[in-house]
């Protein structure tokens, strides 16, 4: 990914990404949502570029693709392990606290388990979904799942990745996708967190401006031609996510206030520069 000739530089995917996250601070400020929210997601977005740095160092320092399948199942456990073991509120748990944070893991997650798939298909890393999608079910987590089954399904559009085996992915999401449905529990959206866009569009022309400019550079990161498995995987996720918050009350990833989405959405911004 990113190399020469294609859209931007090597690092363009995570040059736009910290200009998406930028947009999304000047809106929640210009919407009066409180400072520490703005500063909330500035620190998500530093630590997401961190991250990405530290998986660049590790890829140089020669980190074998095992390694990864490793990482990207522990990462998926965390999903049923949130379930299972995370706060519940009103039925639903899909939140952990880790040291006075509260984090929701399936944002982050599962950008980097669908991103890992489309960079190198491979056994653990389809179970890193299977096992993914099924925390998602257990949470239950409608918008979660929605982003983890369009993610995988995207790439479906090549020729190259319509075998067997990369049915199972997309159809564990779509099995938990309806299981969540038919579990969801309604919640009451939270402020400056759900319904960030429409609000926003009703909140004057430079929330209007700055909400849509904040839309667009979110998915420019995967805007490079031509396309490949993990670009359509970006987009996959990003609009399922998106278009889930103008469904109903779930969390407005970058856009709106929290860290969690700050934080998957640029470790999966900086997958495709690596």
């Amino acid at each position: 990914m990113g190399r020469d000739g294609e859209f931007g530089s090597r690092w363009g995917a995570l040059a736009w990404a910290v200009a998406a996250v930028g947009a999304g601070c000047a809106l929640l400020a210009a919407i009066g949502a409180p400072p520490r929210m703005v500063w909330v997601n500035g620190a998500a977005l530093f630590i997401g570029l961190a991250g990405v740095f530290l998986i660049a160092m590790c890829r140089r320092a020669g980190a074998s693709a095992r390694m990864g399948d490793v990482a990207l199942l522990g990462a998926g456990a965390l999903v049923p392990l949130t379930a299972i073991a995370g706060p519940e509120a009103s039925g639903v748990a899909r939140w952990l606290v880790l040291g006075g944070l509260t984090i929701q893991p399936a944002m982050i997650v599962v950008p980097l388990v669908g991103l890992g798939v489309a960079l190198r298909p491979s056994p653990a890393r389809i179970a890193a979904a299977a096992v993914a999608a099924i925390g998602l079910a257990l949470q239950p987590d409608p918008g979660g799942a929605a982003m983890l089954l369009f993610g995988l399904a995207a790439p479906m559009v090549l020729k190259e990745h319509r075998r067997g085996v990369d049915l199972v992915g997309p159809v564990a999401a779509a099995a938990a996708l309806a299981v969540a449905q038919a579990r969801t529990v309604a919640l009451p959206p939270v402020p400056f967190v759900e319904h960030v866009i429409p609000d926003a569009l009703g909140s004057g022309p430079l929330a209007a401006l700055l909400a849509l400019t904040a839309a667009l550079l979110m998915l420019t990161p995967a805007m490079a031609r031509p396309w490949r498995a993990p670009q359509l995987t970006f987009l996959g996720v990003w609009v399922a996510s998106l278009a889930m918050t103008l469904l109903g009350p779930y969390p407005t990833p970058v856009i709106g206030f929290g860290g969690s989405g700050v934080l998957g959405y640029v470790l999966s911004a900086g997958l495709l520069a690596l």
